[in-house]
C-alpha cells in the first residue's frame, strides 16, 4: 500500500509521527482533525488549480486556510 511506504521513510526519519486515515470531506475532516489533536502547523500541498478550475472543484488547502484557527503551511 503506497500510504505504509510513505509511513515507513517518514518513520526513518527519526522524528515523533502520528499517521491517520479518515474519510469524508478532506477539507472538513482536516480542520476537525487539526482541532482534536491540537495540532501547531499544517503542512499540505497545492495543486496548482486556478481561476474556474478551483472554484468548480474546490480546493482543501483553500478550505483549511479559511476554517483553522491553526497555521498553515501550503507547499507548491
Amino acid at each position: 500500500m503506497l500510504c505504509r511506504c510513505f509511513e515507513k521513510s517518514l518513520y526513518d526519519l527519526g522524528n515523533p509521527l502520528y499517521v491517520r486515515l479518515k474519510e469524508g470531506d478532506a477539507g472538513k475532516e482536516i480542520v476537525k482533525y487539526s482541532e482534536e489533536a491540537g495540532c501547531d502547523l499544517i503542512v499540505m500541498g497545492s495543486r496548482g488549480l486556478s481561476g474556474l478550475r478551483e472554484w468548480w472543484l474546490g480546493s482543501v488547502s483553500h478550505h483549511v486556510m479559511q476554517h483553522t484557527k491553526r497555521l498553515v503551511l501550503i507547499v507548491k
